[in-house]
């Protein structure tokens, strides 16, 4: 029995704000370097196809994150 098995998921982030030594910097789809805050941007997203066939499995994925300022 073969099964094909498309999927998405994506994450949008509207607001990161960073705050260090009492000062809030705008940290969303920015690299941050000179603040304790990660980098996070503003669009991930994941397209795939997952495959298979009896005990044989394959699957294709296709990553997209958005840049940085």
């Amino acid at each position: 029995m073969t099964t094909v098995a498309p999927f998405f998921d994506s994450t949008i982030l509207l607001t990161y704000d960073v705050t260090n030594k009492g000062k809030t910097a705008d940290g969303l789809g920015r690299l941050n370097r000179a603040n304790v805050g990660s980098s996070n941007q503003k669009f991930k997203g994941n397209l795939g196809v997952n495959w298979m066939y009896n005990i044989t499995t394959a699957n294709f994925i296709l990553r997209y994150v958005s840049g940085y300022d």
